[in-house]
């Protein structure tokens, strides 16, 4: 489901993913600047940040196990 609007986004960033935080590490997604999030061997998460103007527009973000699976 998508989340929209600023605060909105934000809230939701902070409320679950704020202890995924210590674990991301800085990665170039699809072109765009992210992160993939590493707290054990393995990834349970990529997020993709895409920015128009100086500013964030769309984040995406990909949990599902069978889709990361190819990640080293």
């Amino acid at each position: 489901m998508p989340i929209t609007g600023a605060a909105d986004v934000a809230e939701t960033i902070l409320a679950r993913g704020a202890r995924f935080a210590p674990h991301a590490r800085p990665a170039i997604v699809n072109g765009n600047a992210g992160v993939i999030v590493v707290p054990g061997q393995k990834a349970i998460a990529v997020v993709s940040l895409s920015v128009a103007g100086s500013r964030i527009v769309e984040i995406d973000l990909v949990a599902d196990p069978a889709k990361l699976r190819g990640l080293g």
